[in-house]
């Protein structure tokens, strides 16, 4: 809880006291200047020079004994022990407490408890301190005080609010966000009244009272809705009559039969369901045709009347163009001249694009230094990617045992500087990760394991970054 700051009188005994000097000390010197500074206005006849006034029995318990001197303190001049320019004998004049820079007339009042200014009054602009104050809303709000900041600039409500609770219906605002009774469900305030219900179907407008005890609504004064009874009437007022109780076709009564008549008789929604055939006619289904219709309507199109490469006809001769044309699961079977070796057709591999085709009938000219043989058909892409990351190259996907190896010169094999055969997780297929600071240009070959392995299809990719975990 907040503190309420001491007042001048609950101050330590030391404190009241030293302030209490100080005002004596400051009216003093007020009193002991006179028109021109060497006379004293209350009849003391020696001038204001250091010495010691003419004090009477009071003033003479309290007054500085000569070892008590400040270091500025000298015969004829500014007496400014604290250093702000004020003080006995100082042009900017005296000083109510000489002991404190802050304090004296040309300093700001600050909140603090002290004369800071020398007027006799302590704190003035902050007169709230100390006063009541109130902080929370609702029942959470509790009592406090002002008191001063700490930089004593101003002053602050120092209080402890009470915790909020949930809302209730009471009248009060529990949760304390300055709202009583909000979102409690079929709450009121008595004397609250409200329209309640509808003229829709047989239901009938009226109103409903806030009781006042229970703070809850009250019956409505109109007709409410009823179940629903099949009689044309709209007794449950949603603005439909006899739903729920009617059958689907909107009558009474059982549901008539499905007839295939190209209606929907028993009004589910569908037409000759049960009695249609698999194309949604009466009747028997007619033959599949080749002419790229379900003519049968078995969700298949042409089964059992396309050719090997799934259209109609006789199907087309096989040609050498790295292509199955024939569709015999042979690329270019007998009819390739000679192939040309792998660096002699390079081209760019794409980054982050997967490349594939078929491998047979390519050169075996370029070996690996993995795998078996690496002697098989082999097919080689021109790689260039920037100089600042690594690479990742898979061969994942392909349908033969693969090698992957890489050269800096595609004709030059001393210039391989990697080979993969069969990585962890990835089966038959490699994968080779590139430090493209180090390799940013290169030659990547994908070989057979050995010249025994059949041909396939290939597939080839790289990727900027890591290799992933398989």
């Amino acid at each position: 809880m907040a503190q309420t700051p001491p007042s001048a009188s609950a101050l330590p005994l030391g404190r009241a006291a030293a302030l209490a000097l100080l005002a004596c000390a400051c009216t003093a010197n007020l009193d002991l200047a006179g028109p021109s500074g060497d006379a004293a206005a209350d009849g003391d006849a020696r001038a204001s020079d250091g010495a010691p006034a003419d004090l009477g029995a009071a003033d003479a318990a309290t007054a500085p004994k000569p070892d008590d001197a400040g270091p500025d303190q000298g015969a004829g001049g500014c007496d400014d022990a604290d250093g702000d320019g004020f003080g006995d004998g100082c042009a900017l004049g005296a000083d109510c407490d000489d002991r404190d820079p802050a304090v004296s007339p040309g300093a700001p009042e600050r909140c603090d408890g002290v004369d800071n200014t020398c007027d006799g009054v302590v704190d003035e602009g902050f007169e709230q301190a100390g006063r009541i104050c109130t902080g929370g809303r609702g029942v959470c709000a509790r009592p406090g005080m002002y008191t001063c900041t700490p930089d004593g600039a101003g002053v602050v409500c120092q209080v402890t609010p009470g915790l909020p609770d949930d809302e209730i219906c009471n009248g009060l605002d529990d949760d304390c966000d300055g709202q009583a009774d909000e979102a409690v469900d079929g709450c009121c305030q008595p004397g609250d009244t409200r329209a309640c219900g509808a003229d829709v179907g047989a239901c009938t407008a009226g109103t409903q009272a806030c009781d006042g005890d229970l703070m809850r609504w009250a019956a409505c004064s109109g007709t409410g809705p009823v179940d629903e009874a099949c009689d044309g009437v709209d007794q449950d007022c949603d603005g439909r009559t006899d739903e729920g109780v009617a059958n689907a076709c909107g009558a009474c009564g059982p549901l008539p039969d499905e007839a295939c008549d190209g209606v929907d008789n028993d009004c589910d929604g569908r037409v000759d369901e049960g009695l249609l055939n698999a194309c949604g006619a009466c009747g028997r289904l007619p033959p599949e045709r080749c002419d790229a219709l379900d003519n049968d309507c078995d969700g298949a199109v042409d089964e059992g009347v396309l050719n090997a490469c799934g259209a109609c006809g006789r199907p087309p001769v096989e040609t050498c163009d790295g292509t199955d044309e024939d569709c015999d699961g042979l690329v270019d079977d007998g009819v390739c001249a000679p192939a040309v070796d792998a660096c002699a057709a390079l081209a760019p591999l794409p980054v982050g694009q997967v490349v594939e085709g078929p491998i047979g009938g390519a050169p075996a000219n370029h070996a690996a230094t993995c795998g078996a043989d690496g002697r098989g058909p082999e097919v080689a892409w021109q790689v260039d990617l920037p100089p600042v990351t690594t690479a990742c190259l898979s061969t994942a996907g392909s349908d033969f045992d693969t090698v992957l190896h890489l050269r800096t010169d595609c004709a030059d094999a001393a210039s391989q500087f990697a080979c993969n055969d069969d990585t962890p997780g990835l089966g038959l297929q490699s994968r080779l990760q590139v430090d493209t600071g180090v390799y940013p240009r290169f030659v990547v070959f994908v070989d057979s394991f050995a010249a025994s392995v059949p041909a396939g299809t290939y597939r080839l990719q790289v990727t900027l970054g890591p290799c992933d975990a398989p």
